[in-house]
């Protein structure tokens, strides 16, 4: 966009008014093509010439005739008006959102810093100067500003300049934020749910980088989602939402949170053993509260070293153990008689390796149902079944 005192200083580097003009058009198609220019210029010298003699016909070449209604316009089609915003950020950790901030040209900026558009002053894991959103035209797009812990665009991590597309859901830290469109009147729950219920989604980003870290391992999956999509495409998204949603509070203490939607379930790491138990036996009472309809769920629960991507994913021998685990009830006929058995809402497994990680007391209320072979692992590894 040009400023009247980029125009004034092309509009000095030309003596002849025609060529300051195409400058001014050239100028501005450089710049975008977002101006829209109408320029008259006229020679005023006291009706002399440099040489002090009249005017000739001649003389009057120098000066472009305009019409009322011509227009020199450096635009390619209609000019938005740039203070209308493309969309608006809202806070998708709130509901309703405590912020509705309007994106408008030429950017807006997200970062801890107070001279950012968007400033998270509360959340240290974001960086200063995190990431910037640009306006293009009625299209944005998006930097990672080199980052501490990255940004995260609809779940997944970006590297340069992407396209944002308007609605997206941004992670960076741990805050998440939504982009929404403009004159319209979005449903901000929509956006929730999307965000809980991609496939390959991580919610909770890692906080900071590492090579390897011990954690306890969850994973919990919804029995029979196939049996939900029949019954309604939106059954099995508010069950999966509200799954995401309880795991996500259980994390907000924790110092390493970690939370990925697997489609009909999700994958999150705990600091401790009993932390990740307490969070896996809620589940089920949470889901009676906010889902009208019959839900069972299979949580398992592991404790091992993963080690960290550069896409912020968990992963290792030990993240394919606890997904392992969660299979045995397609596999094992008595594993899967846990669950059959009087209709029960939740079975609740973990591994001796997680078992071993709990107080004592916590320990004697779990049952032993055999060894197994598990995905990851060298040896057979003794399972215990928790008792709701």
């Amino acid at each position: 966009m040009l400023t009247d005192n980029i125009m004034m200083d092309i509009i000095s580097e030309y003596r002849d008014s025609k060529a300051a003009c195409q400058a001014l058009v050239d100028s501005a198609n450089n710049a975008g093509g977002m101006d829209n220019i109408t320029v008259v210029l006229v020679d005023c010298q006291d009706d002399q010439t440099e040489s002090g003699m009249p005017h000739s016909d001649e003389d009057t070449d120098d000066i472009i005739a305009i019409s009322e209604t011509e227009e020199l316009s450096s635009g390619k089609g209609d000019v938005r008006d740039m203070a209308i915003p493309v969309g608006f950020v809202i806070n998708l950790d709130k509901q309703p959102s405590d912020f509705f901030l309007p994106v408008s040209y030429p950017s807006f900026s997200i970062g801890r810093g107070t001279g950012n558009n968007l400033a998270l002053k509360n959340d240290r894991t974001v960086s200063r100067s995190h990431c910037v959103i640009s306006v293009d035209g009625e299209t944005l797009k998006i930097q990672d500003l080199a980052s501490r812990n990255g940004t995260y665009l609809n779940g997944r991590r970006i590297k340069g300049i992407v396209d944002l597309p308007i609605p997206s859901w941004l992670s960076m830290g741990r805050t998440r934020i939504g982009v929404i469109p403009a004159g319209t009147d979005f449903q901000q729950e929509s956006l929730i749910d999307e965000a809980y219920t991609t496939e390959g989604s991580i919610l909770i980003p890692p906080s900071e980088f590492f090579e390897e870290r011990t954690e306890a391992l969850l994973v919990v999956d919804i029995v029979g989602s196939t049996r939900l999509v029949k019954g309604g495409e939106t059954q099995l998204v508010k069950v999966v939402s509200a799954l995401g949603q309880m795991l996500d509070r259980s994390l907000q203490n924790e110092k390493h949170p970690f939370l990925k939607c697997t489609g009909d379930g999700f994958f999150a790491t705990f600091g401790a053993a009993e932390d990740a138990l307490k969070s896996g036996t809620k589940l089920s009472g949470g889901l009676a509260k906010y889902i009208k309809f019959p839900v069972q769920i299979c949580v398992a629960l592991h404790w091992g070293s993963v080690r960290l991507t550069q896409e912020g994913e968990r992963t290792g021998r030990n993240a394919h153990a606890v997904f392992s685990l969660e299979d045995l009830r397609h596999k094992e006929k008595n594993v899967t008689a846990l669950l059959t058995t009087n209709n029960k809402r939740e079975i609740i497994l973990m591994t001796e390796a997680f078992w071993n990680m709990l107080e004592q007391n916590t320990r004697a209320r779990a049952v032993a149902i055999g060894k197994f072979n598990l995905k990851g692992l060298d040896k057979e590894e003794k399972i215990f079944h928790w008792p709701m």
